[in-house]
């Protein structure tokens, strides 16, 4: 996944207030971090109100409890052409998710400030596989040996992950996918609970003509990479035989890990496709989401 935005929340709050509690329970459960500011405290409420007024708010507008700030900037509740939004709570929270672990924009506000703005982020962020048909796989484990696959998924099962599965890849590796989705929203929402038992889990999208992406960043760039290494000075090997062999794009990406050897990249899924199954027939590649 992508790396999380710098990002300061803010919550003003009130004790008595469920939808309060509820949105605090949201955060700890998604290890979102924030602030809260109980309006119990009479500095809060100037505070709170100092906040609204930027956005066209005065005190005379009735407000539900929580409001929300994103780097000093009023993001719940909504506001347009000077009137409050009817917007889901729990709908808005969902999305102020998204946003924190990959960028994505939240609505617009009274003044018509596009909030991608408000971490420097850039402005036509698309959530790509939101978009696309397909089912995302959350590989645990890979496996040489299919006896030792089938023994970690009955292990898996047992432990009531029901749906756990082998996922095999095109060089017979037995991928050990303990839940699948169809529904992006979905996978969000499991994705931080099972990273806390399995740090290297990570997303495999099939679409619905079997084309595979390895998913690093849900928003980010399809990249076509031909190998994968510990050490740099493999990489940079593998990158010269492609330039010998007239890939002369090809580049080395870090990661904390590992350094890629990709040859191509691209925004749009249909051409990272298309690439990818005009060369895969030469050398042996995969796209990854990055």
């Amino acid at each position: 996944m992508s790396a999380q935005p710098d990002v300061n929340i803010i919550v003003y709050t009130d004790p008595s207030c469920k939808r309060c509690q509820g949105t605090k329970l949201f955060f700890n459960d998604r290890k979102i971090e924030y602030q809260n500011r109980s309006i119990e405290i009479e500095e809060n409420v100037y505070d709170m109100w100092d906040k609204l007024k930027e956005i066209g708010l005065s005190m005379d507008k009735l407000i539900e409890m929580p409001v929300i700030l994103v780097n000093s900037v009023v993001v719940y509740p909504i506001t347009e052409n000077g009137i409050i939004k009817n917007i889901s709570l729990e709908n808005f929270l969902y999305e102020l998710d998204k946003f924190t672990r990959l960028g994505t924009p939240l609505p617009y506000s009274y003044s018509g400030q596009d909030y991608m703005q408000i971490y420097e982020g850039e402005k036509d962020k698309r959530i790509t596989l939101e978009k696309l048909t397909g089912n995302y796989f959350v590989i645990v484990s890979s496996f040489v040996n299919k006896a030792n696959a089938e023994a970690f998924l009955k292990k898996l099962i047992d432990e009531n992950y029901k749906n756990a599965s082998i996922n095999l890849s095109k060089e017979n590796l037995n991928r050990i996918s303990i839940a699948s989705f169809t529904d992006f929203k979905d996978l969000l929402f499991f994705m931080p609970k099972i990273t806390e038992k399995y740090k290297d889990a990570w997303i495999l999208f099939k679409d619905k003509a079997g084309n595979e992406v390895v998913v690093n960043n849900p928003d980010g760039t399809f990249a076509i990479v031909a190998g994968i290494f510990p050490e740099e000075e493999k990489a940079n090997t593998l990158k010269n035989e492609l330039i010998g062999k007239s890939y002369k794009d090809t580049k080395i990406s870090k990661t904390d890990k590992f350094f890629r050897v990709i040859i191509a990249d691209f925004q749009e899924y249909d051409q990272a496709i298309k690439y990818y199954k005009e060369h895969s027939k030469k050398i042996n590649l995969m796209i990854i989401l990055i």
